[in-house]
């Protein structure tokens, strides 16, 4: 028989916390929601919610490890959640995309070819996050891995303000053109949420 989806991400989370280096804070508890409007969820009691449709779907990987991301995502609530949204998806799907061969490789998958995760991606409702993360780092010249994984191990609430400590180290002028960079980008990545199903959840993983 093959593995459940409740097996699945009980491997997925620990791997995902030693790639990372951070410590998770799931709570051991899956719940899988026949029918559900969303993949996964992370809730802010620390469960996590999987649609059960995933079972046997070869992109459910890219769920499995996302969920487990907000796990390990530090100054995680639903206060700085709702208001810095972009900060925390973001963050938690580019790491996903990092990560996913590696988490995949140690776990021996014999997983779907990369284009059927490549076709979820492509039109992703956290790809506009990504991009707008994407210009800050080419700014601060910071490769993927350590600029997303240190944005991860930062208290979500002080991520905003650890980007803008960086643009310190250029001159008046580079400065000046790095915090008009952060501005824009903040405007994209700060994004007020409304939940109207389950108060006490948080992070809906839609692709």
């Amino acid at each position: 028989m093959p593995p459940s989806l409740v097996e699945e991400i009980s491997l997925v989370v620990p791997l995902v916390a030693e790639l990372t280096g951070l410590p998770s804070n799931w709570n051991g508890t899956v719940t899988l929601v026949d029918g559900a409007p969303f993949r996964g969820q992370k809730r802010f009691d620390c469960g996590i919610l999987l649609d059960s449709r995933l079972a046997g779907e070869p992109v459910r990987w890219r769920t499995l490890i996302h969920e487990s991301l907000h796990a390990v995502s530090a100054g995680y609530n639903r206060a700085d959640y709702n208001r810095l949204n972009g900060w925390e998806e973001g963050v938690v799907e580019k790491m996903q995309r990092l990560l996913r061969p590696q988490v995949l490789e140690r776990l021996a998958v014999a997983a779907a070819p990369e284009s059927v995760f490549a076709r979820a991606e492509q039109e992703h409702l956290y790809n506009r996050y990504i991009t707008a993360l994407e210009t800050l780092r080419e700014e601060l010249a910071l490769t993927e891995p350590v600029f997303y994984r240190n944005l991860l191990a930062t208290p979500l609430a002080a991520r905003p303000g650890y980007v803008y400590g960086l643009g310190s180290q250029f001159a008046p002028q580079g400065r000046r053109a790095f915090l008009e960079a952060c501005s824009k980008a903040n405007a994209v990545l700060r994004e007020e949420r409304q939940w109207t199903l389950q108060s006490n959840r948080t992070s809906t993983e839609s692709g």
